[in-house]
């Protein structure tokens, strides 16, 4: 080959060079327009330094969150531009270490950046195994500040308000002892002293006093009723009794054998149908549906034969108003229809409350606690009690109870 052949091709190959040193050159141009905009793109202050602590990088988050354009902060020394750095021990030993080559990690301290709160991640940045600077990245935890802030001002609220239950609770067991002794201990001395003034003195009291001291008896029998119902409604706890499986076949036999003279007495029918297992505490569960059958009994009018049909279905919480659920959970519904003397239905929510009572005393005996009882019983079980009416008709008692 001669010598212009080799020139020639000498000549080619210095343009195939050329050529693969434009598309590198192009490659890394691409690369480093990603990396930028990828830089630009986060939504934290990227910002990077030399050995000498010199600004070398900084992203449009850090331009837009500081109002400074990077050509101005380009060559600057971070603590020019940051002038409370250098007075954060915390900072000044991270950036010591990131520069050793040791990633270092500063929390949020609102005293460094006034007008938010960011976390500071320092990386070593190295070329050829030798450490060239510090890549820092301020991650904004302002929201995550004010939740925390707030977190703790529930936290305090709560403990506030845990102290006033507590000496709520006090007041209550210190009115559940006055109930149960220093007023029943009373009650008792009144029935039993008049009833010895009637069996020992009655000769001396006229028709008209004997008739008196028989209405202090029955007084005093009330207010022993009462005292007793008050203690009951205080004292349901779940601290006693462990939630169980209860069989409300199991429940409704007892229910039903306590009130057997009542039923054969009045001749009263009760329809009872095979009835599901709930969780819950089964004395409880006792004493509601006691209440209900006493007083399905109780309220009828004078003669008439009591009907009384119990029934349970499985029903979605979202058809139940007066249940502050989520809709698709599954409740038992117990029915509790009697053919009594009923009730007005605008007093359907009142019968619930204490000493609420719709007749009188002496025509149906009671303290007015029994249906309060029930519906905090009801829920102590997460559930709750309804009632529907119509006078002189009777009516129907709806007990919801969670499906386990």
């Amino acid at each position: 080959m001669n010598e212009e052949g080799h020139s020639t091709e000498r000549l080619k190959e210095l343009q195939d060079k050329i050529t693969a040193l434009e598309k590198k050159v192009v490659q890394l141009e691409e690369e480093c327009t990603l990396h930028e905009k990828l830089n630009d793109a986060s939504i934290d202050r990227i910002l990077a330094f030399d050995e000498n602590l010199k600004i070398v990088a900084w992203n449009k988050t850090s331009e837009l969150i500081t109002g400074i354009p990077s050509e101005e902060v380009i060559g600057e020394h971070i603590y020019t531009v940051f002038p409370n750095l250098k007075n954060c021990e915390k900072t000044t030993e991270a950036i010591s270490k990131a520069l050793k080559g040791y990633k270092s990690f500063v929390p949020a301290d609102k005293v460094q950046y006034e007008g938010g709160f960011y976390e500071n991640h320092y990386i070593p940045l190295k070329e050829n195994d030798k450490i060239s600077g510090v890549l820092n990245i301020k991650h904004d935890v302002a929201h995550r500040v004010k939740y925390e802030q707030e977190l703790k001002s529930l936290n305090r609220a709560l403990v506030k308000k845990n102290k006033e239950l507590k000496q709520k609770n006090a007041e209550i067991s210190s009115f559940t002892h006055i109930t149960s002794h220093d007023l029943k201990e009373p009650a008792r001395k009144i029935y039993t002293f008049s009833e010895l003034i009637l069996s020992k003195e009655s000769e001396h009291l006229t028709e008209t006093g004997r008739k008196y001291f028989k209405r202090i008896q029955i007084a005093a029998q009330r207010m022993g009723m009462l005292t007793d119902d008050i203690l009951t409604y205080s004292q349901l706890n779940t601290e006693e009794e462990q939630v169980q499986d209860v069989d409300m076949n199991n429940v409704l036999a007892i229910v039903m054998d306590n009130l057997t003279e009542r039923v054969v007495e009045k001749d009263a029918v009760v329809s009872i149908p095979l009835l599901p297992t709930v969780k819950g505490y089964r004395t409880m569960l006792l004493q509601l549906f006691s209440h209900l059958l006493q007083n399905a009994l109780k309220f009828q009018q004078p003669g008439k034969r009591p009907e009384i049909n119990i029934e349970a279905e499985t029903v979605k919480a979202s058809e139940v108003k007066e249940l502050d659920v989520p809709g698709e959970l599954n409740y038992i519904r117990f029915t509790v229809l009697d053919n009594g003397i009923g009730f007005d239905k605008k007093y359907a929510n009142k019968i619930f409350q204490m000493f609420q009572r719709l007749h009188n005393a002496e025509d149906f005996p009671g303290t007015g606690m029994g249906l309060a009882l029930c519906l905090k019983i009801a829920e102590i079980h997460q559930g709750t009690v309804t009632a529907e009416s119509i006078q002189g008709k009777g009516s129907k008692f709806l007990v919801y109870l969670p499906e386990h």
